[in-house]
């Protein structure tokens, strides 16, 4: 073997690659160089590098792309890694395996508060993995879809909502001041009642790369509110008739006298039937059944007043 480096075809391929190199190429390799030559040593050398180098980076590149799936196959193999790329690996898998354990932290505390996480970009699609409390909560899998196909808003509610992400990311206002103008709540999903929060995730420079929605279950919460109003109701309801018998004794004598009169007017054609004059009437029974505490018949009330 050669001990003397000469200008040679080979010389000249082995600082052309280098040149590639230095410019971020690095899926060229040294070939057809003569055997038992010092440039074939260097040539080996090189390829090696490269091999090990374009290998690292395929590798942390698909780990990464698996971690932000929120899949837990996130390590890197250190077999026929040497030296620092070994060493370099050994931290990388180290950080990712704290990533991931904090991330699964914060999702399992998420799902013990009964919260749905999810981050959408200026579009309002969804990026990233949600929380996997999400799809129970929201009745449909997030990732992939637009926070309107979430929300399952449509038309001019839809039209809306898009509206105003595209504003929280371009905030001609402070964010604070535009939260309060996002969809609040979600109850699209029979029997639950999910309540909507929004924070966001800033870059370097300070602009907005990411809203993020939060979707918290306060079914049972509601739930719970509504039985404690009815059972205060109930309660003022029987004061009330304690305390005021003969108001009350009116009332339901005014409540049969009305309802005689709907039933009646309702048989007739609409034509015949003074629409102002029967609201006006079941807005009265609605004063009447909230100044005894008759929550429920306001409740109905306020339904035929709508209708």
């Amino acid at each position: 073997m050669s001990s003397t480096l000469k200008k040679s075809e080979s010389l000249e391929k082995i600082l052309n690659l280098l040149g590639d190199i230095s410019k971020g190429k690095l899926e060229v390799r040294l070939t057809n160089i003569l055997e038992d030559t010092l440039e074939k040593d260097i040539a080996n050398g090189i390829n090696n590098i490269l091999d090990q180098t374009e290998a690292f980076m395929k590798e942390a590149i698909l780990s990464l792309y698996e971690h932000n799936k929120g899949t837990s196959r996130v390590r890197i193999d250190r077999r026929g890694y040497n030296g620092t790329y070994s060493h370099a690996l050994f931290q990388f898998n180290l950080a990712l395996d704290r990533s991931l354990r904090q991330k699964q932290e914060i999702e399992t505390i998420l799902e013990n508060l009964g919260q749905a996480y999810m981050t959408c970009d200026r579009a309002g699609q969804i990026k990233g993995q949600p929380s996997s409390i999400s799809t129970d909560i929201f009745g449909i899998a997030p990732t992939g879809l637009n926070i309107c196909d979430v929300l399952r808003l449509e038309g001019e509610e839809r039209k809306g909502v898009l509206e105003w992400v595209k504003l929280v990311f371009e905030e001609p206002i402070d964010f604070v001041d535009l939260k309060p103008i996002g969809p609040k709540n979600f109850d699209k999903v029979e029997g639950k009642f999910i309540e909507l929060d929004y924070q966001v995730i800033r870059n370097k420079k300070g602009k907005i790369a990411r809203l993020v929605v939060i979707g918290t279950d306060k079914t049972e919460e509601k739930k719970f509110k509504e039985k404690a109003a009815e059972e205060a109701a109930y309660v003022k309801a029987i004061l009330s008739m304690v305390t005021d018998k003969q108001n009350f004794i009116d009332f339901v004598t005014e409540v049969q006298s009305i309802l005689e009169y709907l039933k009646k007017t309702f048989s007739r054609s609409r034509s015949e039937i003074d629409v102002d004059h029967c609201f006006r009437l079941i807005h009265s029974v609605k004063g009447g059944a909230a100044s005894f505490g008759l929550r429920k018949i306001g409740i109905m009330e306020t339904m035929g007043e709508n209708i």
